[in-house]
């Protein structure tokens, strides 16, 4: 039996056509423009003395997170992320680790020379990751610093399942650390998902794209999907 479309049918269908369409023109556009605005975000605060910083662009909202050794290099930051073009308002969390930034070299140190994996799709530490745990474990309780684990998932998979995943792989790098005799309190276990892109997170200046192995992925995953350690300062 042949299938009969009436004319208020077809045109109500194109019409839901169309703006399925624009919605998705309208969703891709505001993506390539917060992509811009983070990247603008994160050049105009290169060398500006914080010890790490974070972007997370929404809409031309930008909050802006990170450790600074003064509140005059607070305040400097936060005036070059408000000149940025295109910047609608910031919000700055900009916090004082003072002396604590000490702490933030090593554990870059530490984990730029080999970063922590997991096993592909899962919370599953990489073996592999033992090492440089262990060596961070070892450098927060010398330094007796507040650190948030910071763990970033790559663009493409659904924004919800990437920040539960990153979460609960937070958690497992901070279990994994109290284990080797971190305080817990030291530790902040954060996921972000895709919400700080390599573009609007950095220790300092923008990483160069390149391929960061993940356990059972021979191919490498994006630098997007990567877990930072990040000193907010002294533990209380």
């Amino acid at each position: 039996m042949t299938a009969r479309w009436t004319p208020f049918e077809i045109v109500t269908g194109a019409g839901a056509a169309f703006l399925a369409i624009a919605f998705a023109c309208v969703f891709l556009e505001a993506g390539r423009i917060e992509a811009g605005l983070a990247a603008r975000a994160v050049a105009a605060l290169d060398g500006a003395g914080l010890y790490w910083f974070a972007v997370q662009p929404s809409g031309r909202r930008l909050l802006l997170t990170g450790g600074a050794a003064d509140a005059e290099a607070a305040g400097e930051a936060a005036a070059r992320a408000a000149s940025v073009s295109g910047a609608g308002s910031i919000e700055s969390r900009l916090v004082v680790i003072g002396k604590a930034g000490a702490c933030q070299r090593q554990l870059a140190a530490a984990r730029d020379e080999r970063p922590v994996t997991f096993r592909k799709g899962f919370a599953e530490i990489a073996p592999a990751s033992e090492p440089v745990l262990t060596a961070l474990a070892r450098a927060i309780k010398r330094c007796g610093a507040r650190v948030e684990v910071a763990v970033h998932a790559e663009d493409g998979a659904s924004a919800a399942l990437a920040l539960a995943l990153s979460q609960r792989r937070a958690d497992q790098v901070a279990r994994r650390l109290a284990a080797l005799g971190v305080s817990p309190e030291q530790v902040v276990a954060t996921g972000y998902g895709v919400t700080q892109p390599v573009a609007g997170a950095s220790g300092g200046a923008p990483r160069a794209r390149q391929p960061v192995p993940e356990a059972g992925d021979a191919a490498g995953r994006s630098i997007e999907q990567r877990v930072e350690f990040r000193v907010l300062g002294a533990a209380t």
